[in-house]
């Protein structure tokens, strides 16, 4: 992670721009739902994202990957949902495919190593976790040198969560800092 955080911000701080790469740190706040259609009542949630990307332009298109972190907090009321509380952290790795213009950019991210961790443990003291895949978009729009917003959809699917697998969407917005290296 310190090494990924590392070459991020080494490539987003190059001026240069003459290596066919873009690298962006991103922060942003999302409202999502969570559950599935038996035994885990759909639910509110708030998430707060944190993500490092890397991606190399190869043609038109932008290939790379994509760690992101995640805090995500439980709206609705536990005892509206069976007394079950899903609140929990997340850790996100992914593949990135789309398009990055020096104005603006569409980021697809393959979910490829999702995994999900209740934030409160069982009776006998062990931790719940879940893993998954899915996916997300994000359309960014480039502000003034290294800074920019985006907006998003994520869905995921926990499948080895329940019998029924549950799924996880989120749509939110945040600010990034990129090298727009684009041209």
């Amino acid at each position: 992670m310190r090494f990924f955080l590392l070459v991020t911000l080494i490539f987003i701080t190059n001026k240069a721009n003459a290596v066919p790469w873009n690298a962006g740190l991103s922060l942003g706040g999302a409202y999502g739902r969570m559950g599935n259609a038996s035994n885990t009542e759909t639910r509110a949630m708030a998430i707060n994202p944190f993500d490092l990307d890397i991606s190399f332009k190869l043609g038109k298109f932008n290939l790379g990957l994509s760690y992101e972190y995640y805090i995500s907090n439980q709206l609705t009321d536990p005892s509206s949902v069976g007394n079950q509380n899903l609140t929990g952290s997340g850790n996100v790795s992914a593949l990135i495919i789309g398009f990055l213009k020096p104005e603006w950019g569409l980021l697809i991210n393959y979910n490829f190593n999702h995994f999900y961790t209740l934030e409160q443990q069982t009776v006998s003291g062990l931790s719940i976790k879940y893993k998954g895949t899915g996916y997300k978009v994000r359309f960014i729009k480039h502000y003034k040198g290294i800074f920019g917003y985006y907006i998003e959809y994520a869905n995921d699917s926990f499948s080895d969560s329940t019998a029924d697998p549950i799924k996880s969407s989120r749509a939110g917005l945040g600010l990034i800092l990129m090298n727009f290296a684009g041209k």
